[in-house]
């Protein structure tokens, strides 16, 4: 059985959840005017996840900000498509941000081994909205990554041979450190819609995996141990994330099993516009 959600004393009114721009549009492929010259400060933020690139706009992916780093995986063409980019800041037009300070009002953990990961974001907005983040084991990791940049103007739906071209990754036994979000069903307008989509718990937005009683949407930095003269080295604790650690970024979808989860979860008080610096 998934644990009971824990709570943390004092902990109990929720976080400002922060955005820049609109998922939607994302998906949509819509490019805010000024989006080729803002950028998201990786230092400014504890996390954060959406669309991104430290190169520009034509070069999203998947991206994943944690431990003061961005992590984007490139859609640039040819032998170049798919590698991992890494930077201090990313050219976004989509983006929830966890805000530098925020605490975690609770944690999710010891779940049982081979539940699915729409099974666990079900549970982890079980009180409300919430954005959550932490790490996990799969048992068999189910992604995807993103082909092409979204900024032509067009779904990326609409044309899975194009945009989803290249097949989805399965990986057993993947650790991952995660960031995501998720709300029950019919939870009403709340501004979570600029993070959560149906599909979103999906491969190339069609909704296998998907819960019914909860929206999610997650990715997730493939994870890898070093192995040097002084032994194997892993990832421990968030303070441990380093770019030499990473393998990639995916879309995790809800059908994936987990083998155990170490989440720290952000009940959503509000959402707001992120501000620059």
């Amino acid at each position: 059985l998934l644990s009971r959600r824990r709570r943390m004393p004092g902990l109990l009114m929720g976080t400002k959840i922060e955005f820049v721009g609109d998922v939607n549009d994302v998906i949509a492929g819509k490019v805010p005017s000024d989006a080729e010259h803002r950028v998201l400060a990786a230092d400014a933020v504890r996390s954060a996840f959406i669309v991104g690139s430290t190169k520009g706009i034509d070069s999203m992916g998947e991206m994943l900000i944690a431990n003061g780093r961005a992590y984007c995986c490139s859609t640039e063409p040819g032998a170049l498509k798919h590698r991992l980019l890494v930077g201090d800041a990313v050219f976004t037009t989509g983006a929830c941000v966890l805000p530098k300070g925020a605490e975690s009002d609770g944690t999710l953990c010891d779940v049982e081994k081979g539940a699915s990961w729409s099974t666990v974001c079900s549970r982890a907005c079980e009180n409300g909205p919430t954005v959550f983040s932490g790490f996990v084991t799969f048992e068999q990791l189910e992604a995807v990554q993103v082909a092409e940049p979204p900024i032509h103007g067009e779904s990326i739906f609409s044309r899975p041979d194009f945009y989803y071209s290249v097949p989805p990754l399965e990986v057993h036994g993947a650790r991952c450190y995660v960031m995501g979000a998720a709300a029950p069903v019919g939870a009403g307008e709340d501004g979570m819609e600029r993070v959560l989509y149906l599909g979103g718990a999906g491969i190339a937005g069609v909704s296998g995996g998907a819960s019914s009683v909860a929206i999610s949407h997650t990715h997730g930095l493939l994870l890898r141990s070093i192995f040097d003269a002084d032994g194997c080295k892993s990832v421990e604790s968030e303070d441990d994330l380093r770019p030499e650690f990473v393998d990639t970024v995916v879309h995790i979808s809800g059908q994936s099993t987990v083998r155990n989860v170490d989440l720290q979860l952000f009940a959503v008080d509000a959402v707001v516009e992120h501000e620059d610096g």
